[in-house]
């Protein structure tokens, strides 16, 4: 637990794996977003493929602000 408090950017790295796989596991599954009487249909291996960029983002700008002691 020291290691997560010291690294925090781990979690999000440790969490990109798990997304890909639950991801390729339910590639067949879509998310259906109801706006204003239009349905916005959204692979679920889609969500996942960018939920894993967006995390890798953040996690990379926090290992980057930890390493430059900002």
């Amino acid at each position: 637990m020291n290691r997560l408090t010291n690294k925090p950017h781990l979690i999000f790295f440790l969490t990109i794996p798990i997304v890909l796989i639950l991801g390729f596991y339910f590639r067949k599954s879509v998310f259906d977003l109801n706006v204003h009487d239009t349905y916005y249909v959204i692979g679920f291996f889609h969500l996942a493929i960018l939920t894993c960029l967006l995390l890798g983002i953040i996690g990379l700008a926090v290992w980057l602000i930890r390493k430059l002691k900002r």
